[in-house]
C-alpha cells in the first residue's frame, strides 16, 4: 500500500475502446499510473499491459494519491467524474465531447477557471503535426486569404451509444475547422437523419458561418472504408489534409485568376507536399496536458474551446430540427477569450 510520501500517480480512468490508447501512450512516455474501470476484465488486462500500475474500480478511492486526472469514459461520465477530480483539488483531461451538452461544458470550463485547474480536453486533430504545420501555413498566408473549410469524419462502422455521428465524430472537424480557419463558428445549418432508429443522428452535413470564411463538416457511419480529410481554400492556393495518407499534408497551387479579359480562368498549379515532422498525435496531445500542467499554461485545447466545440454541434443539430440557420451562442467569457 502506498504511504503518505509515495509519488503521486497519473490516474486513467476509462480502459475502453480509446481508453486503451491512452494507456498505451501513458506507458510509453513513463508516468506512474493508477487504472480506474468498474470493468473487472478490462481492468486486468490493462494492468497486465503495464506492469507496477495500480487498479481500483472507482475515483474516488484513489483520488488522495492523484497527481492528474484523464477520463476517457462515456460523454455523460464526464462531468461528475470531472468535478470530482476537480474539486480534489485536481487538473484534468476530458475526452471529446467534453459534455453531453454546451450548458454542462460550460459549466465544467467554469469551475476549472474559477479552481485554477486545468482543463484539457481530447480534440486530438488539434496536436497532429500536419495540422500545425497547416494552421502555421495558413497564419502566414501560405493560401491567401482562407475562404472555406470542407471536412469529413466518416466510416463503415458501428454506431455508438453515448451520442450520434456529429457528437462523437464530427465534433472533431467542427473544432478542427474553427482552429484552421482561427475563428470560431458563429451560426450553424445543418442537416441529419437517423436511418437506424436508434435516436440520434448517423448520417450529418453540417454547415457553419465563421465570418469572414465558412467550413462544412460531414460525419456518418456508412461510407465504405475511412475517411478522415479535410481541406481549406484559399484565394490564392489551398491545403489538403488525409489523415490516413502519407504524406498527409498537400498544398495545392490552385485559384482561380482573371485574364486581361476579365475572365475568370481556373488555374491548377504545382502540388507540393510540406515536410511535415512524425509524431504520435495522442501521445503528443498527453504531453501537452503534462506540461500544462506542470507550467499551469492554458492548454491549446482548454475548456472553453472543449465548450464551443459542444456549442456548434449542438446547435448544428437544433438547426436540423427546424430547418433554418442558428445563432451559435458563445459561453467564452471576455477573461478566457484568446487565439483558438
Amino acid at each position: 500500500m502506498d504511504t503518505p510520501t509515495s509519488p503521486k500517480r497519473f490516474v486513467l480512468v476509462g480502459v475502453g475502446r480509446f481508453g486503451a490508447n491512452h494507456l498505451k501512450a501513458l506507458r510509453d512516455l513513463g508516468v506512474p499510473l493508477t487504472i480506474v474501470d468498474k470493468d473487472e476484465k478490462a481492468l486486468a488486462k490493462a494492468a497486465q499491459e503495464v506492469p507496477g500500475a495500480k487498479t481500483a474500480r472507482s475515483l474516488v478511492e484513489v483520488l488522495p494519491e492523484a497527481s492528474a486526472v484523464s477520463i476517457v469514459t462515456t460523454a455523460p461520465a464526464h462531468g461528475p467524474l470531472a468535478i470530482q477530480a476537480m474539486e480534489a483539488g485536481l487538473d484534468v483531461f476530458i475526452e471529446k465531447p467534453l459534455a453531453p451538452t454546451a450548458k454542462e461544458s460550460s459549466a465544467l470550463a467554469a469551475k476549472a477557471d474559477a479552481l485554477g485547474r486545468i482543463l484539457q480536453v481530447g480534440h486530438i486533430y488539434r496536436y497532429h503535426p500536419a495540422s500545425a504545420k497547416a494552421r502555421e501555413m495558413i497564419r502566414t498566408g501560405a493560401i491567401g486569404t482562407p475562404r472555406y473549410a470542407h471536412a469529413i469524419f466518416s466510416g463503415f462502422k458501428r454506431p455508438r451509444t453515448d451520442g450520434g455521428a456529429a457528437t462523437s465524430d464530427g465534433v472533431h472537424f467542427v473544432d478542427l475547422c474553427a482552429f484552421l480557419l482561427d475563428a470560431p463558428a458563429r451560426t450553424a445549418m445543418g442537416a441529419t437523419r437517423d436511418f437506424l432508429g436508434l435516436g440520434q443522428e448517423d448520417v450529418s452535413f453540417l454547415s457553419f458561418d465563421h465570418g469572414a470564411a465558412m467550413s462544412h463538416v460531414e460525419a456518418s457511419y456508412f461510407l465504405p472504408g475511412r475517411a478522415r480529410k479535410i481541406l481549406v481554400v484559399g484565394s490564392d492556393a489551398m491545403i489538403s489534409i488525409d489523415f490516413d495518407a502519407k504524406p498527409a499534408l498537400s498544398l495545392l497551387r490552385h485559384a482561380h485568376r482573371k485574364d486581361p479579359l476579365g475572365a475568370w480562368t481556373a488555374i491548377e498549379g504545382a502540388v507540393e507536399h510540406p515536410e511535415v515532422p512524425a509524431a504520435d498525435p495522442l501521445r503528443t496531445e498527453i504531453q501537452a496536458f503534462l506540461d500544462s500542467v506542470k507550467t499551469r499554461t492554458r492548454p491549446l485545447a482548454d475548456g472553453w474551446v472543449g465548450t464551443a466545440a459542444v456549442a456548434a454541434i449542438e446547435t448544428a443539430l437544433a438547426s436540423a430540427k427546424e430547418g433554418r440557420a442558428l445563432p451559435i451562442p458563445d459561453f467564452t467569457p471576455k477573461t478566457a477569450r484568446r487565439s483558438l
